[in-house]
């Protein structure tokens, strides 16, 4: 009811109980929630939502239920479950409730536990958390899309990588048009799976549109470029800084509609034998501009480049793809070295089928935050820049079959499967 008197909702929960707020609940939309709610006073429950009645979790006797509780108890991470009906009593939260007088006059006892396995259960992304090889909680959408049995095991999900290379970091992996994404977080994996040719509504541009834009942008770049390098070779020494900020930036625009061109489209890829060393000191010239810094045991550079394989190694890919991924690596690593300088290390090793290629680093590493988000959007952690270079990795390596790996403890690795042909 409404009370004229301060602008208050009044809603009697009981004949003697009033809750006053500027907004309340009447008891009948309460009843739809599917969050157990009930209203302890004294030693007995004086209320309860259809939902707390179906599930009976709450028993009869609040005191004894509070016994194994705290007013201000909060679980840093709740235990997975399956439904309503297996939501554990540890999960129950208790709040006072106070008189005008500012005594506390009872509790209302409620799971958010619940609410939230609500909520993911009408998520049409397919997420699920696995612990020691076993699929420990799932959401009606995995349950749906992996026919997911009771005690189903990580061996079981088809399409999957194997349990060792998911149980750190941030492993993304294309299925066909779905895209599959795991992160180890503590002892568990948060798999998540999506389907990617489905696209947000909203107030997006066909990629034709976007690339016909980005041509446009492109043709008086080129004319800047050609004016601006007529005007570099006859500057006067006093405006020669001006013009070479100019350059800087127009270089900048050029790469960064080149970055746009290349995300537009899936790449295609001519895959061959490739000679890895070759790829790597190409991507290391372009990413630190200067010949100079080739010698790589010299330890006084600012960087210094770290080989870990074979000089004859090759890997089945396309080179100039490769050229492309390897040159985002290492840039963003010398972008995020410490200001005293540090190493970048680029490793081959052999696994059935699969080649794994990886990119170390010794700068500050990835927050968990962070970490979460890279490739799936444009992300980034750096002061500037737009994030495309690990979305362009990510777009380069899927067109291989690949999958894409990140790992941040005392700097970062990002860690690229190349599936290789089969020995005839």
């Amino acid at each position: 009811m409404h009370n004229n008197n301060n602008d208050h909702f009044v809603f009697p929960l009981t004949e003697k109980i009033l809750l006053i707020n500027d907004l309340a609940l009447r008891r009948d939309i309460l009843d739809l929630l599917p969050v157990p709610m009930a209203l302890a006073v004294g030693d007995q429950w004086v209320w309860m939502n259809r939902s707390a009645r179906d599930t009976s979790m709450f028993g009869t006797n609040p005191q004894e239920l509070r016994q194994t509780h705290s007013e201000t108890a909060r679980e840093d991470v709740a235990p997975y479950t399956e439904s309503v009906a297996s939501t554990s009593r540890d999960d129950v939260q208790f709040e006072p409730i106070y008189s005008f007088e500012g005594r506390r006059i009872g509790y209302l006892a409620w799971s958010a536990q619940i609410l939230a396995a609500w909520a993911m259960d009408q998520l049409e992304t397919a997420v699920l958390v696995a612990q020691d090889q076993l699929v420990v909680w799932s959401n009606a959408a995995a349950r749906r899309f992996f026919h997911l049995q009771p005690e189903a095991k990580w061996e079981d999900l088809s399409g999957f990588p194997q349990w060792q290379d998911v149980a750190q970091g941030v492993t993304i992996r294309r299925i066909g048009d779905y895209v599959l994404r795991c992160e180890a977080i503590g002892p568990h994996v948060v798999a998540e799976y999506w389907n990617d040719a489905v696209r947000p509504s909203g107030p997006t541009l066909p990629v034709e549109q976007v690339v016909s834009m980005v041509h446009e942008i492109r043709n008086p770049l080129a004319a800047l470029s050609a004016y601006l390098e007529m005007a570099l070779n006859s500057a006067a020494p006093e405006t020669l800084t001006y013009y070479e900020k100019m350059a800087h930036e127009i270089h900048h625009l050029n790469r960064l509609t080149s970055d746009l061109m290349s995300l537009s489209r899936l790449p295609e890829i001519a895959s061959q034998w490739t000679v890895v060393d070759d790829v790597v000191d190409n991507a290391w010239t372009t990413a630190t501009r200067g010949p100079e810094q080739l010698d790589h045991t010299t330890v006084s550079l600012p960087m210094q480049l770290r080989k870990k394989y074979a000089a004859d190694e090759k890997i089945w890919a396309d080179p100039d793809r490769l050229l492309q991924v390897l040159t985002n690596l290492i840039k963003n690593a010398i972008e995020a070295a410490p200001e005293q300088g540090g190493w970048i290390e680029v490793g081959v090793r052999q696994a059935p089928q699969a080649a794994i290629l990886t990119v170390r680093d010794n700068g500050p590493g990835i927050s968990g935050q962070s970490l979460a988000k890279l490739s799936l959007v444009r992300y980034t952690t750096k002061k500037s820049g737009g994030g495309l270079g690990l979305m362009i990795v990510r777009h380069i390596v899927e067109a291989h079959g690949g999958t894409l790996r990140i790992l941040s403890h005392q700097g970062t690795t990002v860690e690229l499967t190349f599936p290789q042909p089969r020995p005839s």
